[in-house]
C-alpha cells in the first residue's frame, strides 16, 4: 500500500514538472539562450518525465521508470549544483526520495 501512495506522490510530482517543461515558460528559455543552449532538450525532458510519470504507476514498469526518473532527477541535481540554483537542488533531491521510499518499500513485499 505504501509504494502505491509513494507512486502516486512521485507520479504527481513529476507529471507536473513534466507539464511546465512541455509549457516551456520564458525564463527556462531565457536560462538556456543565455548558456546558448537549444531549446530541443527541455521538451525532450519534459516529455520523458510525463512518460516516466505514467510508466511509475503500473507495477509491471515501475522499475524502468524508476530508473529513468532518478537518472533524470540525478542530471537535475548535478546542474543545480554546478550553476548554484537552490530550488532546483531541493526539488531534486526531493524527487529523489520519493523514488528512494518506491525503491525501498518495494522491496519489502510479503512472500
Amino acid at each position: 500500500m505504501a509504494v502505491e501512495v509513494l507512486a502516486v506522490a512521485a507520479a504527481v510530482v513529476f507529471a507536473g514538472g513534466g507539464v511546465y517543461l512541455l509549457g516551456a515558460p520564458d525564463l527556462v528559455m531565457l536560462r538556456l539562450a543565455v548558456l546558448a543552449w537549444p531549446a530541443w532538450p527541455v521538451y525532450v525532458l519534459g516529455a520523458v518525465q510525463v512518460a516516466g510519470a505514467l510508466a511509475l504507476l503500473r507495477t509491471g514498469t515501475r522499475s524502468f521508470a524508476l530508473l529513468l526518473l532518478a537518472v533524470i532527477s540525478a542530471g537535475e541535481l548535478a546542474a543545480s549544483i554546478v550553476y548554484r540554483e537552490m530550488q532546483p537542488a531541493v526539488q531534486a533531491m526531493i524527487q529523489l526520495l520519493l523514488l528512494t521510499g518506491i525503491l525501498l518499500f518495494g522491496g519489502r513485499r510479503a512472500s
